[in-house]
């Protein structure tokens, strides 16, 4: 597509963003002119590898709009396309590949919860495939985790189910949400297969303190949702942060 990256270059942002607490999302395409069916494959056998790493946290897959001043609608015949514009209009969707538009949304749809990232990516598809070409370790390899530092405790939605781990080495985190009610919650230390329960505005605290926000932020919110004095609520969430990394749980 001549955007002047690569996916190599890619993936090392992508994690070098992840490390630095920021969450990534990919807005993907389909259906660019030249692209084959299989080539869509692999393209999502990459994606499903850099949700395995965590290196990003969510994605959209949409199919590719061709707009009338873009250097394929006015270079055609380079990508093979006689596209036809309606009068008066500015873009169109392509009808590339409408077969692979339920997969892709299926496969995204699970991929965002953490869930289906060890299944054959030819799986998502009701129509057969030759398996991709793509190294089953080919994000790992062109941006390798540091063990020291990547200890993969990123914070994922409180929906996910990490009972399966990933075919690409994945961790499983120290905690993961086992029960999650609107108000309370339940996290489970795999280390130590001990579980803490969290009530209100404990749950709440938690669930702040997992997006990352900076604890005198969290005491405002709280204070305010709650009418609460901002001194009390600061000594409970102080005493809370203490309760969780004594049991290993933050």
């Amino acid at each position: 597509m001549d955007k002047g990256i690569t996916i190599e270059q890619t993936a090392r942002t992508f994690r070098s963003l992840t490390r630095s607490g920021i969450s990534v999302h990919t807005y993907l395409m389909h259906g660019f002119p030249t692209e084959s069916e299989q080539e869509t494959l692999e393209n999502l056998e990459r994606v499903c590898q850099l949700f395995a790493l965590v290196y990003i946290q969510s994605a959209a897959w949409k199919p590719f709009d061709l707009t009338v001043h873009s250097p394929v609608a006015l270079n055609p015949n380079h990508y093979g396309i006689r596209p036809r514009f309606p009068k008066g209009s500015f873009s169109r969707y392509g009808e590339f590949y409408k077969v692979l538009n339920a997969g892709l949304k299926c496969a995204g749809y699970h991929f965002n919860r953490g869930l289906g990232l060890e299944r054959d990516v030819r799986s998502w598809f009701s129509k057969p495939f030759d398996p991709p070409q793509v190294a089953p370790d080919f994000i790992r390899s062109v941006a390798p985790p540091d063990e020291e530092t990547d200890t993969h405790h990123w914070w994922r939605p409180a929906d996910l189910d990490w009972s399966d781990r990933s075919r690409h080495g994945l961790r499983v985190p120290n905690c993961v949400v086992v029960c999650a009610e609107e108000e309370d919650l339940t996290l489970l230390n795999l280390n130590h297969d001990t579980s803490y329960r969290f009530e209100g505005i404990g749950a709440k605290c938690w669930r702040l303190l997992a997006e990352g926000l900076p604890v005198a932020e969290i005491v405002e919110t709280i204070a305010k949702t709650y009418s609460a004095p901002r001194e009390l609520v600061s000594a409970d969430i102080a005493a809370l942060i203490d309760e969780l990394c004594g049991n290993g749980l933050l």
